[in-house]
């Protein structure tokens, strides 16, 4: 009697074991459909925002090459549509470029450099290498970075100016002619480094819900900053107001905890 009461009790042990086994693999399951769902969201969503990018500078070419045909006893029209064509296809070069740099942070290996740095350093960088870009625009980068109140942070310092300089052109883009653009780093505890960029008038308006922006749907700029945030063990958050075209971002990013500064 006792045997079959342990046959019994072995049984239901097994069947108990086979239960939970197929619940963690139903939970796993479940985890990756969401993950894929997640995944195809977000291709869809950069494939939209590559679409965009592409029928800017598309858009002028394909009616510059149609005003060309208009203008054969017009020479300054011609060049003036010439300068247009140029301009659109600088663009399209910058966006292959982009594409092509996308590509090789999203592979295996991604080619990185890994010294320590200071994050005012970089945005003084930054702002040399854009001032001639927003001077046409009549627009200004006010910085705010005290490197004595940061912690250092360690990484590819180029790469991640690259990656603040796109979402100020993102910014700029959306932003009124004569904006400013605030682009601020602050410590959060002794591990964390947090870069706000926005426009100040945004930043003055009255505080009211932002909602979350896929990041990645805006482009490949911001893509490519998305990409190295992540590569660096931060990350890029979009926010803005119901609505509201323009994005405020917040790039985060881990501090070297070997460096003194961040002892």
């Amino acid at each position: 009697m006792s045997s079959i009461a342990d046959e019994l009790q072995r049984a239901q042990a097994a069947l108990a074991e086979a239960r939970a086994a197929l619940a963690s693999a139903r939970a796993e399951r479940d985890a990756a459909i969401v993950d894929a769902q997640a995944a195809q969201r977000q291709r869809h969503a950069f494939l939209a925002g590559l679409a965009h990018d592409l029928r800017n500078p598309l858009a002028p070419l394909s009616n510059g090459i149609e005003l060309l045909r208009l203008t054969d006893d017009d020479p300054a029209g011609r060049l003036r549509t010439r300068g247009i064509m140029e301009r659109q296809l600088g663009h399209l070069l910058r966006i292959a470029d982009e594409l092509s740099d996308l590509a090789r942070l999203s592979g295996v290996q991604p080619t990185l450099q890994h010294g320590a740095f200071d994050i005012a350093d970089v945005l003084r960088d930054v702002a040399e290498r854009l001032g001639p870009t927003l001077q046409p625009l009549e627009m200004t980068l006010d910085l705010q970075a005290a490197p004595a109140a940061l912690p250092r942070l360690r990484g590819d310092a180029q790469r991640l100016g690259q990656a603040i300089g796109h979402l100020v052109d993102d910014v700029a883009r959306h932003a009124e002619r004569g904006s400013t653009i605030r682009v601020a780093a602050s410590a959060e505890g002794t591990a964390l480094v947090a870069l706000s960029v926005a426009t100040v008038a945004d930043l003055a308006e009255p505080a009211r819900p932002l909602e979350e922006v896929d990041v990645v749907a805006l482009g490949l700029g911001v893509a490519l900053a998305s990409q190295l945030a992540a590569l660096h063990g931060g990350g890029l958050r979009g926010q803005r107001p119901a609505g509201a075209r323009r994005v405020r971002f917040t790039l985060s990013l881990p501090a070297d905890a070997a460096a003194p500064d961040a002892a």
